[in-house]
């Protein structure tokens, strides 16, 4: 069962993921933000786990379109819920509490840094963006 939840997470995408949000601080740090190991792992906890619920979210909502193709590398899906149609509805409820995994490691980002409270906004309309949480609901 971890072996087939490790192939919906997508481990590839999910080093791209981490290597855009890499860019990005090293940009901010160019530009003159302050560079803080701790703050820049806590910042990235706030992105994984809605990485994370984009993966099984996909899985779960794509799983007619990906039945007739075939998995590649960029896309097509995991092809674990077509093989393993028990899985479906527990990837839906991991999604689901991925996305407010996220959230609830965003606010106690903006807590513990002292960011302003409108910066939770940036992270609701960031995981809002992506459709996942619009189909999970």
């Amino acid at each position: 069962m971890i072996s087939r939840l490790i192939k919906i997470a997508r481990p590839p995408f999910v080093i791209v993921g981490m290597t855009h949000f890499l860019l990005g601080s090293l940009w901010a740090v160019l530009l003159g933000a302050i560079f803080s190991p701790s703050r820049l792992l806590f910042g990235y906890l706030v992105i994984f786990p809605a990485q994370l619920s984009v993966h099984f979210g996909n899985d779960y909502f794509d799983m007619a379109s990906d039945r007739p193709g075939r998995s590649m590398m960029i896309s097509g899906g995991s092809g674990v819920l077509i093989k393993h149609t028990e899985f479906r509805e527990p990837v839906r409820w991991i999604a689901v509490l991925l996305i407010l995994l996220s959230i609830g490691i965003g606010i106690c980002f903006m807590l513990i840094y002292s960011y302003p409270s409108w910066m939770i906004v940036f992270i609701l309309l960031g995981i809002w963006q992506v459709g996942t949480i619009q189909r999970l609901l």
